[in-house]
């Protein structure tokens, strides 16, 4: 019998995000094994057709997406009619191919879930990321206690969900996250000629130690707190650093911070990077820093870290925080250091014992690459998700 999976996410590739990169990584995978079929549903996110098409002729599962709804400028008229058009696509996809079970995506997706089990009866699972278990609405609470699983992408994710409901949920399983191990390959003969073009293009000398972050330059990504403590390095050693904050860059208030502190010549704001180029950017690199902070403020969290993981595959040794999902894993597996957010000095110390030491530095690389390879990559989460998929899916047929 053909198992159909719907995917529902409202973020997926060339969209960039890790909720998608999930999405598509999972459901692109699951569509290559026997008797299972994917078919996603997921929005436009604002890219071109073009775009959209370059991307999707690449794989054969079924990729369908949302469209855009008029009236954008009036916030109330805009979001009911996405609300309405949304629920009916939602329903006829659901009836045209009848899917065995549901995988909810994020927060947003798992409210459609809800919807089609209370119509079909369809069960589902809900795939959690971190930032929705910060402030938790009495919707999502119902939607999380009809799903057959939830699936976290992190012990510290699951820690924010148990403290929601006070005690330990059961059908709560942690899978790691990981990286494409197909595209990010340091031995790559063709990843040179992308990282001349790069230091061309930066003006990037041979002799400089990089310092990399890739993601949304934004405060719950703490590129300013690499900023303060590059800053305080600077004036404290002569080390030959250029920090490259690698991502769309969310207001002007981080890249100003920047030239506030005089450090504007070191640092390097690239906006937003292409898919293809961002091996080679980890390539060039030699300390890859994921400096996140749980904010509060706008209800973010950094429930994973697939960037780090991607780092690790092309032999970076990398410094995270421990309001990074994957400080576990560079704990327990021993490919890293963690330090505390926002705490300049810490982050300073670990530097300048990076920069001194090269040879330290090599060997983290080093192991880091092979635990990543062998414990942090998408084919490994892909596995472990199918194993949640069969135990709902043989309950329910």
């Amino acid at each position: 019998m053909n198992i159909k999976i719907l995917f529902i996410s409202f973020e997926y590739p060339p969209y960039p995000g890790g909720i998608g990169e999930y999405t598509h990584q999972i459901s692109s995978r699951l569509n290559h094994v026997s008797n299972y079929e994917s078919i996603v549903l997921t929005a436009k996110s604002f890219k071109s057709n073009h775009e959209i098409e370059q991307f999707a002729k690449y794989y054969t599962h079924r990729i369908i997406r949302f469209k855009d709804m008029p009236f954008r400028r009036i916030k109330p008229l805009y979001y009911f009619l996405c609300v309405v058009y949304r629920l009916i696509k939602t329903i006829k996809t659901c009836i045209l191919y009848q899917p065995t079970l549901i995988l909810a995506c994020d927060q947003p997706s798992s409210y459609l879930a809800f919807a089609l089990y209370m119509i079909f009866k369809t069960r589902y699972i809900v795939v959690g990321h971190g930032s929705e278990f910060l402030k938790f609405s009495k919707p999502y609470a119902v939607t999380l206690r009809h799903a057959e699983k939830i699936i976290l992408n992190s012990r510290l994710t699951k820690a924010y969900l148990d403290k929601h409901f006070q005690r330990n949920i059961d059908k709560a399983v942690v899978i790691d996250l990981g990286a494409d191990e197909t595209i990010y390959r340091s031995e790559e003969i063709c990843l040179q000629e992308k990282i001349e073009a790069l230091k061309q293009r930066f003006s990037i000398a041979d002799e400089m130690i990089i310092l990399l972050t890739v993601g949304t330059v934004s405060h719950r990504k703490g590129q300013d707190f690499v900023l303060r403590a590059l800053a305080q390095l600077l004036s404290q050693k002569n080390f030959n650093i250029i920090y490259i904050a690698a991502g769309r860059i969310r207001g002007k208030k981080i890249p100003r911070e920047a030239s506030e502190l005089g450090i504007d010549h070191r640092v390097i704001f690239t906006d937003f990077v292409d898919r293809d180029v961002l091996p080679a950017l980890y390539k060039l690199s030699d300390i890859y820093i994921q400096p996140s902070r749980v904010s509060n403020e706008i209800n973010e969290l950094e429930g994973f870290s697939i960037s780090t993981c991607e780092a690790l595959m092309m032999d970076n040794s990398v410094v995270v925080t421990t309001d990074t999902g994957i400080q576990d894993l560079i704990q327990d597996l021993d490919i890293g250091l963690v330090i505390e957010p926002d705490c300049d000095q810490e982050l300073i110390n670990v530097l300048t014992y990076l920069i001194n030491q090269p040879e330290k530095r090599k060997q983290l690389a080093e192991r880091g690459k092979i635990m990543a390879l062998e414990h942090l990559t998408w084919e490994k989460t892909a596995e472990k998700t199918l194993l949640e998929i069969e135990k709902v899916c043989q309950s329910v047929l």
